[in-house]
């Protein structure tokens, strides 16, 4: 819920105050998207209004926000596509550059640009397709200084998409794929200020494609705990809202993308084998979200005969306002950047469950935080659950010691390294 704290904008640093700053954020998805993406960018741009900057979103086909402390971001509407598809080729061809969106974008950043003249700008793209390529062109008209930030392993989840896939042209796609990360790899070495990663294990992939250490920075993901918090249900209401009874003896939560890198499959297996040895009746399994693998993930259910356990809810408005819901929350994903559905969980208390991948264990401590699994072990995913079922006092220690360890998580944390690159920027053009 993103309402506008004038008194934050005393914080803004002095270079900044002397100019009349505006910051382009540059991304190829919906501003009002239910991924873990147009979030961030959301939480960004509150987070920079906050500041005191001027804040202009271009974001799908060239489309632009004005934001300004009086912006009300939550009321405005919400832009909601059907991401329940099969793996069409448009699908595969998502982290390259589509044609139409940066040629709508340049058109209205040129416009805006010039109207603009009086004003400093940076350009902060948000991926390394269409915004990396707008970014560069403007950079290279107008010499508007730019950084780029990589949300997320791009070429990492494309490989498991493409391994999913049966297209024709899936090895084809995959060479573009590479090959493009190639080119953005150089554009960025030439041109941009500086490369924002999620993560150490995606920092590690950019230095090898040749780009110095001091030009990759990493910063994770983050949220408006306060905010956050002021705006989550309690347990009871949260139960409520999703139908399910007090007496529920327990309750698995998923919140995010169906999507082959996302990995729910495994999390369904697994569900069924604990049901099948704890004799659970009144466990569930709450999957909320959406994606091409829903028809797949319904259908695993009830080949494991748990379809009367297992509700899928589709995409649900700010649904972190519902982990209160949940005994414990699964992430199983095979590619993560800086999951802020991971920080949320925390923020609610909740004990996790997520993959041991590099971007997961930069924010979780395995026993500590989190119980981690090997994402490709159904086996140990169940013996986890079972180890939390029957183990209320160490559900609470988990869900204890990650509301301490997500403080350091808030943007007010987090996004004031970005703010100060910005004031960087200013100072070293």
């Amino acid at each position: 819920m993103m309402q506008a704290h004038a008194t934050d904008k005393k914080s803004i640093c002095e270079v900044c105050k002397k100019q009349n700053v505006t910051i382009y954020l540059i991304f190829g998805g919906e501003f009002f998207g239910f991924g873990g993406w147009s979030k961030y960018v959301r939480e960004l741009t509150h987070y920079l209004i906050r500041k005191g900057f001027n804040v202009k979103v271009l974001y799908r086909f060239g489309r632009i926000l004005i934001v300004n402390s009086g912006t009300n971001i939550i009321e405005m509407k919400k832009s909601i596509c059907d991401s329940n598809k099969a793996y069409t080729l448009y699908m595969l061809l998502h982290h390259l550059p589509n044609p139409l969106t940066v040629i709508f974008s340049m058109i209205r950043l040129l416009i805006d640009v010039k109207s603009e003249s009086c004003t400093q700008k940076i350009l902060h793209a948000h991926d390394l397709s269409c915004s990396l390529l707008v970014a560069f062109c403007m950079h290279k008209l107008f010499r508007i200084p730019f950084i780029v930030q990589v949300h997320g392993f791009p070429l990492k989840e494309q490989r498991i998409k493409i391994e999913k896939s049966d297209s024709i042209f899936k090895k084809y796609i995959w060479f573009l794929t590479w090959y493009w990360h190639f080119i953005a790899a150089k554009l960025m070495l030439r041109c941009s200020f500086l490369v924002i990663v999620n993560n150490d294990e995606v920092k590690s992939f950019f230095e090898s494609l040749g780009i110095p250490p001091d030009k990759l920075k990493v910063i994770h993901s983050a949220i408006d705990l306060k905010i956050h918090e002021e705006f989550l249900l309690s347990q009871n209401d949260a139960k409520q809202y999703l139908g399910l009874a007090e007496n529920h003896e327990f309750t698995l939560g998923y919140i995010g993308g169906l999507r082959p890198e996302k990995n729910v499959n495994i999390l369904i297996k697994s569900f069924a084998a604990f049901l099948k040895i704890q004799k659970a009746t009144r466990a569930k399994l709450i999957i909320i979200g959406d994606g091409p693998d829903r028809v797949l993930l319904k259908k695993a259910t009830t080949h494991y005969g748990i379809k009367d356990h297992v509700h899928f809810l589709g995409h649900v408005p700010d649904a972190y306002r519902l982990m209160s819901a949940f005994d414990v929350f699964v992430l199983p994903s095979l590619s993560e950047g800086s999951p802020i559905v991971l920080l949320e969980a925390m923020l609610a208390r909740r004990a996790i469950i997520a993959s041991d991948i590099p971007a997961i264990r930069e924010i979780v401590e395995n026993g500590k935080e989190a119980l981690l699994f090997n994402p490709h072990d159904d086996e140990q995913l169940k013996d986890l659950i079972i180890k939390l079922y029957s183990n209320p006092k160490l559900k609470r220690e988990l869900g204890e010691n990650a509301r301490k360890k997500v403080e350091q998580y808030d943007a007010s944390v987090i996004f004031e390294k970005i703010s100060q690159l910005y004031c960087d920027i200013l100072k070293n053009p």
